[in-house]
């Protein structure tokens, strides 16, 4: 019965426009994948408008939007997307596993990791950047200690943590650092007002 309530209720929602942002992912990831099995004339009419993408934050990429990405960029698209080799320069992915927070809607680590790996030779390559102009060198020595300890390595479901190098991380003495409290209570407000 759910299964076909389920058939149902979305040809009604796809018939009458009123698809949730979901089921336009859908939606457009059958489109590309049935194009990719024909003459891929969508794709190429697409990719002639757009003809490169930077997806960025792409550990919050779900997999639907992955395989929408290679479809779109792919040189010649084909139904599995994890054989659509992208255009040369037309697919850039920056990302950072250890940042991936939104697994409830399907962008976990595995989903990342996987994308990296269609990246390597002779499909792209896969640079690292480790130079930060955020952190002290206490702070790097802190994090460097800390999340070695709790990711020593990669698995499916979760990213080896890799040293932040030193060198390039600002000097103890340039701008604060520690934590900090003001308490706005301590002034009279409408005395400072007035004065203003």
């Amino acid at each position: 019965f759910l299964e076909s309530f389920a058939a149902a209720m979305a040809e009604r929602l796809e018939k009458n426009g009123e698809l949730g942002f979901f089921d336009y992912i859908l939606c457009l990831r059958n489109m590309l994948k049935k194009d990719a099995a024909g003459d891929g004339n969508l794709i190429r009419q697409i990719f002639r408008r757009h003809s490169s993408f930077l997806i960025d934050e792409s550990q919050d990429t779900d997999p639907l939007q992955s395989e929408i990405f290679f479809y779109l960029a792919a040189e010649k698209p084909v139904p599995d997307w994890t054989a659509c080799v992208p255009r040369p320069g037309s697919l850039f992915i920056v990302g950072d596993p250890k940042q991936s927070i939104y697994r409830f809607k399907g962008a976990d680590v595995s989903s990342f990791l996987r994308v990296k790996g269609l990246f390597r030779e002779p499909v792209g390559e896969v640079v690292c950047l480790y130079r930060n102009f955020r952190s002290t060198r206490r702070m790097t020595a802190y994090f460097n200690r800390k999340f070695t300890e709790l990711l020593p390595e990669e698995s499916a479901s979760q990213s080896r943590f890799d040293e932040i190098p030193f060198g390039t991380q600002y000097a103890e003495d340039e701008g604060l650092t520690g934590a900090f409290r003001y308490r706005a209570d301590e002034y009279d407000l409408p005395e400072l007002i007035a004065d203003l």
